[in-house]
């Protein structure tokens, strides 16, 4: 994906299509399993996961826009994210390492014309849409306090990757 910030310098968030939904640690901030959507359970296809398909990608997009544009404070300039298949591309080399819970390193991230990409894991026990693996980052927000120095990174690392400091 690619986005705008306020200077108007291109960066590249290649989070989520990393991380084709495998296992999820259940230490994480709340996480339940009966919290796991039950719009297709264990039946859902595959092909709704897959991100080479352009209805996906599309989906993907929309969900982080969606919730990017619900930011608070507003943001000012909150431009819109768009596919990049470069990004797309390295981050699913990473994800077809199996590295569960592990970050790459920034070189391993490199896009051509945009740099290092950002990266954020979800990783389920269950076939989740996409939706709700975006939609858990964003939850993080009710950790965060635009400004405020004792944000811990740790809580709210994947919402502000999303949000914030794009």
């Amino acid at each position: 994906m690619k986005v705008f910030n306020s200077g108007g310098r291109i960066l590249v968030i290649a989070s989520i299509w990393t991380f084709l939904i495998t296992l999820f640690s259940t230490e994480s901030h709340g996480w339940r399993h009966d919290r796991r959507p039950r719009v297709y359970g264990n039946r859902m296809p595959k092909s709704m996961l897959l991100t080479n398909s352009h209805k996906v990608q599309e989906k993907i997009v929309s969900a982080h826009n969606l919730f990017r544009s619900n930011v608070r404070p507003k943001a000012s300039n909150m431009l819109e994210m768009t596919w990049h298949s470069g990004a797309a591309k390295t981050a699913q080399k990473w994800a077809e390492q199996c590295e569960l819970l592990t970050h790459d390193n920034a070189t391993d991230r490199w896009t051509e014309f945009y740099g290092p990409c950002g990266q954020n894991i979800f990783v389920s026990t269950h076939k989740v849409p996409w939706f709700f693996a975006i939609k858990t980052w964003y939850l993080e927000h009710r950790n965060f306090t635009y400004g405020s120095p004792k944000n811990e990174l740790g809580v709210i690392g994947h919402f502000t990757r999303n949000s914030v400091f794009i």
